[in-house]
Formats: C-alpha cells, sequence, structure tokens
C-alpha cells in the first residue's frame, strides 16, 4: 500500500508477486490486495483499502499489532525509552542520600546529588504533644497534615497552618 501510495506501481508489483504471494495464505485477500493496483488515485486507495496512508495512524496500529507476537527484546514497546528514563531519575532521587528537592527539578545531563548544606537547620516550629522520642513523620499528599508517631505508642495528626517564615 505504502508503494501504491508512492505511485511505485512496478515495485508494489514486485512486493505482492515476490513476497506476498509465496506466504499468503487467503486468496481472497491477495485478490483483494492485486484490485488495489487499478485505484486511479491515492485517495481511491486509502478508501478502498480503508487506511488512512503512511504517514497516519496505521503504522503505529500495524506496530501495536506486531508487539503481541514479537518478543519485547526484539521489538521494543510504545514508550520505553521514556519509561527507562524516569526510572532513571527516580532511581536517582532515591539514592540522594539528602535529598530534598521535588522530582521536577532533577534532569538527567548530570548525576543529581543533594548537598548536606541544602537541608534545612533551623528550628522554626516546634510541636509538643509526645511524651518520648518520635520515631517517624509523614505529610498528607496536600501537605495540610502532618502525622507524627512515637516510642510512646501514639499517634497524632497535626493540622498545617501555612505562616511566612522571615
Amino acid at each position: 500500500l505504502e508503494l501504491l501510495e508512492q505511485k511505485k506501481t512496478l515495485e508494489a508489483l514486485e512486493c505482492l508477486r515476490s513476497n506476498l504471494a509465496p506466504c499468503h495464505s487467503d486468496p481472497a485477500r491477495l485478490h483483494k490486495l492485486t484490485s488495489l493496483m487499478m485505484c486511479s488515485d491515492v485517495n481511491e486507495l486509502k478508501r478502498k483499502a480503508d487506511w488512512d496512508g503512511a504517514s497516519d495512524q496505521s503504522r503505529r496500529q500495524l506496530i501495536r499489532h506486531l508487539q503481541q507476537f514479537v518478543s519485547p527484546r526484539l521489538l521494543l514497546p510504545d514508550d520505553r525509552l521514556q519509561v527507562l528514563l524516569t526510572q532513571a531519575v527516580r532511581m536517582q532521587a532515591s539514592t540522594c542520600l539528602y535529598h530534598n528537592s521535588r522530582e521536577d527539578d532533577l534532569d538527567l545531563f548530570q548525576d543529581h546529588s543533594c548537598s548536606r548544606e541544602e537541608i534545612p537547620r533551623e528550628t522554626v516550629q516546634v510541636l509538643e504533644g509526645h511524651s518520648d522520642e518520635v520515631w517517624y513523620i509523614q505529610f498528607s499528599h496536600n501537605g495540610r497534615y502532618l502525622a507524627s508517631a512515637s516510642k510512646d505508642h501514639t499517634l497524632i495528626i497535626w493540622r498545617i497552618t501555612p505562616q511566612e517564615v522571615t
């Protein structure tokens, strides 16, 4: 179809005879492909073949269809590179001893590391309520609450109110 779209009729005929006919087990499908060679223009070809052309979605659909039958070692899945790059960025953040920035700030142009000097060292607020040492704290996803768990077997949910630090 792509050869016919490019108006390379003789090459399309050779492809049909040499590559498709010997391995095609469906004579009706082979006949349909042969009849497409008689199309007068590209629009008629696309309409009769129910095909949108080489530059549109049909090639992506073909690749997705082939991926079901071909090992990922031979044909990479869609967006595989993007997945690997995202994993690399997350790995850098998870192995950074002093990590304290958002993942949006990371890139792959250089290895990531947070400096010890970047960690805040001034006490801004003291939360009193536990009678023993605090073992774990976690902010809520929206940042409005802080949960703290202590050696004294208590869990306290703190409401965080924004305040300006000068």
